[in-house]
């Protein structure tokens, strides 16, 4: 669910990359809500990107070590956890670092 990933970007700059009229009127379009947050990966700049994949480690690591260890907690977080080091990984290859 991009949602987090909205999040966690909008928290770390302080500022919206996702109109948040757009946000409220899709929140039930799980689809839509992808959408707009892979428009706000596209908008990071390498400073904040930096600041994203340590929150993105931090709690990829967090889940590795505390979620992961039952195939029920592994059912209901390995969607997002996916999607999520998808994110990292689209960061640091479009950085370079």
């Amino acid at each position: 669910m991009s949602l987090g990933m909205i999040c966690i970007i909008r928290d770390a700059e302080d500022k919206d990359f996702v109109n948040p009229t757009e946000l409220i009127k899709n929140w039930r379009n799980k689809e839509k809500v992808r959408e707009l947050g892979n428009g706000a990966l596209e908008k990071v700049g390498e400073p904040l990107a930096r600041k994203v994949v340590g929150v993105l480690d931090w709690m990829l690591d967090y889940v590795d070590k505390n979620m992961l260890h039952t195939e029920s907690a592994k059912k209901l977080v390995q969607g997002d956890y996916e999607y999520y080091k998808k994110c990292g990984k689209y960061l640091v290859e479009k950085f370079n670092f």
